[in-house]
């Protein structure tokens, strides 16, 4: 999830949030730990999450305190390729937030791709917000780099869940 993170982190922390009335951005997940001193963590309820922060005055020594003004992403993943009940709870997760985007990731299966979308399709349907599925590589295949005979990895399939089916992006 770290280079996810970092993603987020350069779309909305370094692009100009902050300025012409905007809120800051703040990027939460787990290598992460610029958000300790306002929020005491690195992850914030999912794997990564995207939010926009105002500020507020404590009560006794008159700091600002910083919370959430709204949530842009909220990430999730399970890379386990054959435990379909640990990508469930993942995914589900999803349902519980309120981001304008959700993206679950889960890792390219070669057998019951299809029958894993629809698993899915049921929890998608559930969220509000736009909702992204994105078949990764899985960690072991992560080294393979196409030299001394290896196949390198297959490139993401992203799909976003458009009036009730997986549209692919970029098909």
């Amino acid at each position: 999830m770290n280079a996810f993170g970092e993603g987020f982190r350069g779309a909305y922390e370094n692009a100009g949030a902050g300025k012409n009335g905007k809120s800051p951005c703040r990027v939460f997940w787990n290598q992460n730990d610029d958000n300790k001193t306002h929020f005491r963590r690195n992850e914030f309820l999912f794997d990564v999450t995207v939010c926009s922060v105002l500020e507020m005055e404590s009560l006794r020594r008159k700091s600002r305190l910083e919370f959430v003004d709204r949530c842009h992403w909220q990430v999730e993943s399970e890379l386990n390729r054959s435990d379909s009940r640990e990508l469930v709870i993942d995914m589900s997760k999803l349902v519980l937030g309120s981001a304008e985007n959700k993206l679950f990731v889960a890792a390219h299966r070669t057998r019951k791709q299809e029958e894993l979308l629809a698993m899915c399709a049921a929890i998608a349907s559930r969220c509000g917000g736009n909702v992204y599925l994105a078949f990764v590589a899985h960690p072991d295949e992560w080294t393979k780099n196409g030299e001394d005979g290896q196949i390198p990895p297959k490139g993401p399939e992203v799909y976003e869940w458009i009036a009730g089916d997986w549209v692919e992006l970029g098909a």
